[in-house]
């Protein structure tokens, strides 16, 4: 009897920022200029530092010769307010964190009606399921948004955000640094908002309900045979999520295979930086057995990996792309232009 792999995704700003740079290049009227539209932390940081140039609490910070005209990073501008002595800091971060969420959620709205990869990766995980092949542990996301929350309903997924430690028959769900979207929310018998764990580098995840929802990280973590990290690189400024990685390799001796669905120069890094992991996947590897271009994984910006990794998951999970195409979600992948 075929062994059921048990499959955690852990998704990052990349899966959704895919979803956009798919969107974007389905529309013929759209121009492509990532700075315009992207999520990753690098695009969100340059909109959000040159707005916040603009304003006068942001008149103290000079620029010496030759510097460019924009911050990198918009996080670690908050972590070093929060640690200065400048003048209304705490101001200043709040002002900073709501340019990025108000960022975020323009973006959003005006390109989420063309998304529908995590609904076609939820398609295929439900299909996979039936077929025996694997098992959906649960979601893992850095991300505030609720496109996974979305997919997960289209897909009629229920699914539990992990509140508290109780077990329920539900895929977890656990969005590590919150969502936007938590507001009025059931938490122990009680509609509340629950804040996010705001940008910054020092997060706290020690109050409830993120000590709930890391602790059932840990535990889906302990009990996967593969972790598919999407969109996310693994950054050492993600200090815990990398220390709870460790935590859970060193729980379990035989380790689990991490593959690394992003272009493949990230797959290396995290073998480089991260000698804990016995088993790193990159899409260029020729273990995964999926008939990828080496176009759309090998050079940054030269493709889509996470569309082009579900087209190729979606054949060698139906057998052929005629089957794929039989689908509600994953058909699309193989309508329209190439993205």
């Amino acid at each position: 009897m075929a062994t059921t792999n048990k499959i955690v995704y852990l998704l990052g700003a990349g899966a959704t920022h895919a979803e956009i740079f798919n969107a974007v290049n389905l529309r013929e009227d759209a121009v492509s200029n990532p700075a315009e539209y992207g999520l990753l932390i690098s695009d969100v940081s340059k909109r959000i530092l040159n707005k916040a140039k603009a304003k006068e609490e942001f008149n103290f910070i000079k620029y010496g010769h030759g510097a460019s005209n924009h911050l990198d990073n918009v996080e670690y501008l908050i972590s070093l307010l929060l640690t200065s002595h400048v003048k209304d800091s705490e101001k200043k971060v709040n002002i900073l964190r709501e340019l990025v969420k108000d960022d975020i959620k323009s973006v959003l709205d005006n390109w989420s009606a063309g998304f529908y990869l995590h609904d076609s990766l939820l398609e295929l995980s439900v299909k996979n399921e039936e077929l025996s092949k694997e098992e959906l542990l649960g979601i893992i996301s850095l991300n505030y948004d609720d496109v996974i929350d979305n997919a997960c309903k289209h897909n009629a997924i229920e699914y539990d955000y992990g509140f508290g430690l109780e077990k329920k028959d539900k895929k977890y769900l656990l969005k590590l640094h919150g969502s936007f979207n938590w507001t009025e929310i059931e938490f122990y018998g009680k509609s509340k908002d629950i804040p996010i764990i705001p940008l910054g580098m020092n997060k706290n995840y020690l109050v409830p309900p993120y000590n709930f929802i890391w602790s059932n990280a840990f535990d889906v973590l302990a009990k996967c045979d593969m972790l598919r990290v999407i969109g996310c690189s693994l950054s050492q400024s993600e200090y815990s999520l990398i220390d709870l990685l460790f935590k859970v390799r060193i729980e379990r001796e035989r380790g689990f295979t991490v593959e690394i669905i992003d272009v493949d120069t990230t797959s290396g890094r995290i073998e480089d930086n991260y000698g804990f992991f016995l088993d790193v996947i990159g899409l260029g590897n020729a273990r995964m057995k999926l008939n990828i271009k080496a176009s759309e994984y090998t050079v940054p910006g030269a493709g889509n990996p996470f569309k082009a990794w579900l087209k190729a998951k979606a054949i060698d999970t139906y057998g052929n792309e005629n089957k794929a195409k039989e689908t509600k979600f994953v058909k699309r992948i193989f309508e329209g232009r190439e993205g």
